[in-house]
């Protein structure tokens, strides 16, 4: 949301010279995706790594689950989309000419 916003300036220029609102919500939700998914495989490899030293240092403690792990980050990944995508929304329905005026 703070991205969207101190890019209202841009997103006005990019809807005044003709860009498709699509277009603009594919942008902000696609920079908002790469984060997500720079953290959520950060993420995974840290949690790997503590499941296995858990696993050596608990007795009978389970072995990681790749589909567990696979599930918390389509989770997180979704929650990331639908965080980018409401900001993005409503900068795609910004009036070009009032954010022009406002510089």
């Amino acid at each position: 949301s703070y991205s969207v916003s101190s890019r209202t300036h841009e997103i006005g220029v990019r809807l005044a010279l003709g860009a498709d609102a699509s277009r603009v919500v594919g942008l902000v939700v696609g920079q908002g995706l790469r984060l997500a998914v720079a953290g959520a495989a950060i993420g995974l490899a840290a949690s790997v790594a503590v499941a296995r030293l858990m696993q050596g240092l608990i007795l009978d403690a389970a072995a990681w689950d790749a589909r567990l792990f696979g599930i918390a980050a389509a989770i997180v990944l979704a929650t990331a989309a639908l965080a980018a995508f409401v900001p993005a929304r409503r900068a795609s329905e910004v009036d070009p000419m009032v954010v022009l005026r406002m510089e």
